[in-house]
């Protein structure tokens, strides 16, 4: 979603301008975490609702909070299935995806600030500002 200056309020620009070092920071993790899967032992102990697939795959939820009125971002994250426990859970805004063995952290990353965009966007739309 992009948008000009014009029609984004002072608050949001300040969040918006926190973005490239957001994604920088969501690709470092992303390469992290797929470094640091044991891809084969994954594929054996993974379980699927399809047999057939056996594709191993890690589930990540950023959570964010945008603070319109100080004009800061924080964040977290979780793997897995651990919603109710999980870094993300504190957080009132979640971004999900699955990461694969073949996957590009870069575009990941790049995927994850364009949805983080849009809600930026929505939210000045929804609060007035």
């Amino acid at each position: 979603m992009q948008s000009t200056v014009c029609d984004t309020s002072p608050a949001a620009q300040k969040l918006l301008k926190q973005l490239p070092s957001l994604r920088q920071e969501l690709y470092s993790l992303l390469v992290a975490l797929k470094k640091n899967e044991d891809w084969r032992s994954l594929r054996q102990d993974f379980y699927n609702f399809d047999p057939t697939d056996s594709t191993p795959y890690i589930f990540l939820t950023v959570g964010c909070t945008f603070d319109f009125a100080e004009g800061y971002i924080t964040w977290s994250y979780q793997t897995g299935d651990n919603s109710f426990t999980g870094g993300a859970y504190g957080h009132p805004e979640w971004f999900t995806t699955s990461i694969f063995g073949r996957s590009n952290c870069n575009d990941i990353a790049k995927d994850l600030i364009e949805e983080i965009e849009g809600r930026i966007h929505e939210l000045q739309s929804i609060q007035g500002l």
